[in-house]
C-alpha cells in the first residue's frame, strides 16, 4: 500500500511540475522615447508565445485608461483585439501620458486576483520595456511600490524575475547600490534586475 501511495505522489508531483509555466508580465511606457522597431521585435517574440499558449500580459501605459491584453490567464484566452489595439498606438502615437498612481493599482489588482501560490507558475517575469527617462522618473514610484505592495519576497511558489527592457537610444545607468532610490523599498528586488540594453 505504502509502494501505491509513493508512486501516485510521485506522479502527482510530476504532473505539477509538468503543468507548471512562466507567467511574463510585459509593461510598456510609451514617454516619447522609444525605439518603436525595437520594441515591436521584442513583443513580437514574446506575441508569438502567448498564442502557443504560454501565459502572458501585455499593459500600455495609458494615464487613467491603460490597454491590457491577456493571453492564457486563467479563464482569459487570447486578447487579439487589445494586443492589436496596443500596437496601433504604439505606431500611431508620439507618446502616452503615464499616471503611477492608476499603474501601482492596477499591477497590484492584476496580481491580487492571480492565485500565484498555486503551483501554476513556476516562474513569474516582470518585463519592463521603458527609457532611461522612465526609470529615473518610475523606478521606485511603480516598480518597487507595485513589489512592495504585493509582498512578492514572500512567495513561496514562483521564482520572480525582473528585466528591464531599455528600449531607447540612450543608454540605462542602473544605481549599484540603491536601484530604487534611498527609501530602499525592496531590497530584495536590488538582486533581481536583468538589464538589457
Amino acid at each position: 500500500m505504502k509502494k501505491i501511495l509513493l508512486i501516485f505522489f510521485v506522479f502527482f508531483i510530476g504532473l505539477t511540475y509538468a503543468n507548471a509555466q512562466k507567467l511574463q508580465f510585459c509593461y510598456i511606457a510609451h514617454d516619447g522615447g522609444l525605439n518603436i522597431d525595437k520594441l515591436l521585435g521584442y513583443l513580437g517574440d514574446i506575441h508569438r508565445l502567448a498564442q502557443i499558449d504560454d501565459p502572458c500580459i501585455f499593459y500600455l501605459s495609458n494615464g487613467d485608461k491603460p490597454y491590457i491584453a491577456y493571453y492564457n490567464i486563467e479563464n482569459n484566452h487570447q486578447d487579439l483585439s487589445t494586443y492589436k489595439e496596443i500596437l496601433g498606438k504604439l505606431q500611431e502615437t508620439g507618446e502616452l501620458s503615464i499616471n503611477a498612481s492608476t499603474d501601482v493599482e492596477n499591477i497590484v489588482s492584476i496580481f491580487e486576483k492571480i492565485d500565484i501560490d498555486n503551483a501554476i507558475y513556476k516562474n513569474v517575469e516582470w518585463n519592463f520595456f521603458i527609457t532611461p527617462e522612465y526609470w529615473n522618473r518610475y523606478n521606485e514610484t511603480i516598480i518597487a511600490t507595485s513589489y512592495f505592495i504585493l509582498n512578492i519576497a514572500e512567495w513561496k511558489q514562483a521564482d520572480f524575475k525582473l528585466k528591464i527592457y531599455n528600449v531607447s537610444d540612450k543608454r540605462l545607468q542602473i544605481d549599484k547600490e540603491y536601484p530604487f532610490g534611498l527609501l530602499n523599498l525592496a531590497p530584495q528586488l536590488n538582486n533581481k534586475i536583468i538589464l538589457l540594453n
